[in-house]
C-alpha cells in the first residue's frame, strides 16, 4: 500500500505540473480562455483526488507520529512544488488583467518620493509634457519672480514696464498649471515658487510613466489602493531596480510571489497546530486561482492574503 500511495502522489503531482506547463507555454493566455478554464478545472479535480484519497490524507499515523521526518519532507515538497508552479509565470506579460501597470506607476512614484494619490496618470503625464515643452521651446525653468522672467526674455513687468514673449505667455501657463496641479506649487512673497526637486524626481520616472500610461485602465482616475498596498508596490519597484529586470512589472510580481509563498507556509503551520495533514495545504498552494491571479497576473491579492 505504501508503494501505491507514493505512485499516486507522484502521478497527481506530475499531471498538475504538466497542466500548468501547458498554460505557461501559451504566448497569450487571454486568447485561450477555453483552454485555461478546462485545464484549471482539471487541476482542481486532481487536487480533490489528492485530498480525498484515503491512501494519502489518512496517513496520519506515519506523517504525524513516529515518522515526523516524513511530515517535514511532505510540507517541503508542497512548498517547493508551489514555488515551481509560480515561477513558471514570473516573467510572463500579464494578459488577463492590466491592474499591475497601475501598481508599477504607484510604486515608482512612491519610491521616488512622490504621493501616488496626488495625480491621475493623465495629469502627471500632461504636467511632464508641459514642462518638457516649456524647456525645449522656451527654455523656461519656472522663475520665481517677474524680474527673472524678464531676464530670460519671457515676459513680466519690471518698474512698470511690461515685457511679453510673442510666442508664449508663461505667467498664464504657470497659473493654469498651478490651478490644475496645486501640490506642485507653493506660494511665496515674490510669486510662485516651483518645487524643482519634486519635478526632477518625477522626470526621473517620466519614461516609465509614458510607457505605462497606455496600459493603465481608467488613467483619468487617481489610485484607489490603500497605503499598505502602496508600500508593497514601492518594494516591488526597489526589487525591480536592484535585480535589473527587463520588465517593470517583474519586481512587483517577485514580491507578491514571495508573500504568497509565505502564506502557504503559514497555512501549513496552522494545519500543524490543528493536527491536520499538511496535504490540505495543496488546496490553496497548488490551486490555479492563486497561481494564475498572483503569479501570472500579479494581482495584489497575494499581499492581501499575506497580511490577513
Amino acid at each position: 500500500m505504501h508503494l501505491f500511495k507514493v505512485v499516486l502522489t507522484a502521478l497527481i503531482s506530475f499531471l498538475i505540473f504538466f497542466s500548468y506547463l501547458t498554460l505557461a507555454i501559451e504566448p497569450d493566455i487571454s486568447l485561450a480562455i477555453t483552454k485555461m478554464v478546462g485545464v484549471s478545472g482539471f487541476i482542481v479535480i486532481l487536487i480533490a483526488v489528492l485530498q480525498f484519497s484515503s491512501d494519502h490524507c489518512d496517513a496520519k499515523s506515519s506523517l504525524q507520529t513516529q515518522h515526523s521526518g516524513k511530515k517535514e519532507l511532505s510540507a517541503g515538497f508542497i512548498i517547493a512544488f508551489a514555488i515551481l508552479m509560480r515561477l513558471m509565470f514570473l516573467f510572463h506579460t500579464p494578459t488577463l488583467s492590466d491592474d499591475i501597470y497601475r501598481y508599477c506607476l504607484d510604486g515608482a512614484m512612491l519610491a521616488n518620493g512622490q504621493n501616488p494619490y496626488s495625480y491621475t496618470p493623465l495629469e502627471l503625464l500632461e504636467a511632464m509634457q508641459r514642462q518638457e515643452t516649456f524647456r525645449n521651446e522656451s527654455e523656461i525653468i519656472f522663475p520665481n519672480s517677474p524680474s527673472q522672467l524678464c531676464e530670460r526674455g519671457l515676459g513680466g513687468e519690471v518698474n512698470g514696464q511690461v515685457i511679453k514673449n510673442p510666442f508664449l505667455n508663461p505667467s498664464e501657463a504657470m497659473t493654469d498649471l498651478q490651478w490644475k496641479y496645486p501640490s506642485l506649487f507653493s506660494q511665496s512673497d515674490v510669486g510662485i515658487e516651483y518645487d524643482h526637486e519634486g519635478l526632477e524626481r518625477i522626470r526621473e520616472i517620466y519614461p516609465e510613466i509614458s510607457t505605462l500610461l497606455p496600459l493603465i485602465n481608467h488613467p483619468e482616475l487617481a489610485t484607489i489602493y490603500p497605503p499598505a498596498a502602496q508600500i508593497t508596490f514601492a518594494i516591488g519597484n526597489f526589487a525591480d531596480s536592484a535585480l535589473n529586470f527587463n520588465e517593470s512589472f517583474t519586481g512587483i510580481k517577485t514580491v507578491l510571489i514571495i508573500m504568497d509563498t509565505l502564506s502557504c507556509l503559514f497555512i501549513i503551520r496552522i494545519l500543524k497546530k490543528m493536527k491536520l495533514p499538511a496535504c490540505h495545504a495543496t488546496i490553496y498552494a497548488w490551486h490555479p486561482l492563486p497561481v494564475l491571479e498572483i503569479a501570472k497576473s500579479g494581482h495584489i491579492d497575494g499581499a492581501a492574503i499575506f497580511f490577513l
